[in-house]
């Protein structure tokens, strides 16, 4: 009697079925068999196949010829196989026990590597090192950040990445990178925070601007007559953390143009009547490569403090710690032309 199309289509299964049940077998009968190897065993092996000789074994394990002995005996039934005949100057590896010796050389090399706490060496380690960053951080820092790698570390390489604040973290794609660099609003779980600079807001113009040429400070009513040119990094343009902060304290300045980048907004200073309120150590570095000239705000105080964060998986990595710890010296040197 003809099967039914279903009958046919379950007996076209079938066989897949058998494989697929076979496959799933096989892989708890390996797991049972891993789960039940004493892998001391393997270490025991290891220094047996490189003195071939059980007292010296014994001396570099602090075992007993005995604990080897039985720990050998264990090894020929788990291979099925004598491993070492015994000879007068000591044991003869068999056939088996060399065909061996490759796979259990990397078994402990691979061992050793796991529960080994390498250190970073600058000087010879390929490391590629990504920092997600503000141009205000670029500015100050990356110059020498590069000088530096080149010098001290000559196989690593930089990868810099657009940060402004890091709200963008808690989005579903975070931005993956080695440090983060800027002046955050908020912290994520996970991530760990230092401030590796504090600094204050300083009025920045062309070194031709009258304010500028002007003997004397900046008072308020110049600076609030003013126009303006704005940066802003991740926030509203017309809530920026400058004129958030005036408005707290009562007072607005005429703000012309908002700008997402600080370096582009200080060109557009160039030749023009407008101001730029920026960190001192970013005036400080513009000033000596562009025509621009800065003095301190003392009738209103703003201060920051750039952030350097990192996740907290790498907290403890040697290459990570070394890479946060240069970053911070860096910055301790004070600004450089760009």
């Amino acid at each position: 009697m003809d099967s039914s199309p279903l009958v046919q289509s379950a007996c076209s299964l079938a066989p897949g079925m058998i494989l697929l049940k076979r496959m799933f077998f096989i892989v708890i009968i390996d797991f049972m068999n891993i789960s039940r190897i004493n892998l001391n065993l393997i270490v025991v092996l290891h220094v047996l196949l490189e003195t071939c000789n059980t007292t010296r074994a014994a001396e570099q394990l602090f075992l007993t010829q005995s604990s080897i002995s039985s720990a050998l005996k264990q090894l020929r039934e788990l291979f099925n196989d004598p491993l070492f005949v015994r000879q007068s100057k000591g044991l003869s590896p068999t056939p088996r026990a060399l065909a061996l010796k490759p796979d259990v050389d990397t078994v402990i090399q691979q061992i050793n590597h796991l529960f080994s706490n390498k250190e970073f060496d600058p000087a010879h380690d390929e490391t590629i090192f990504t920092i997600a960053m503000s141009d205000f951080c670029e500015a100050i820092l990356l110059q020498r950040l590069q000088h530096h790698l080149s010098e001290y570390a000559p196989f690593c390489k930089l990868i810099i990445k657009p940060v402004g604040t890091l709200d963008f973290l808690n989005g579903p794609t975070p931005l993956e990178a080695d440090a983060y660099l800027g002046v955050f609003t908020r912290l994520p779980c996970h991530y760990e925070s230092e401030i590796i600079l504090s600094d204050k807001a300083v009025c920045l113009a062309d070194k031709n601007h009258p304010l500028m040429k002007k003997r004397g400070e900046l008072t308020a009513k110049n600076y609030f007559s003013a126009k303006h040119i704005a940066v802003y990094y991740g926030e509203d343009p017309l809530q920026n953390t400058i004129d958030a902060l005036l408005q707290k304290q009562g007072q607005q300045r005429e703000v012309s143009t908002f700008a997402p980048h600080a370096l582009a907004a200080a060109h557009a200073l160039m030749s023009s009547d407008y101001l730029l309120t920026v960190p001192q150590s970013l005036a400080g570095a513009l000033s000596q490569t562009l025509p621009l000239k800065s003095k301190p705000l003392d009738f209103f105080t703003v201060e920051g403090a750039l952030h350097q964060v990192w996740h907290t998986r790498f907290s403890q990595d040697p290459a990570n710690v070394w890479l946060r710890s240069l970053i911070k010296d860096l910055l301790k040197k004070g600004p450089k032309p760009l």
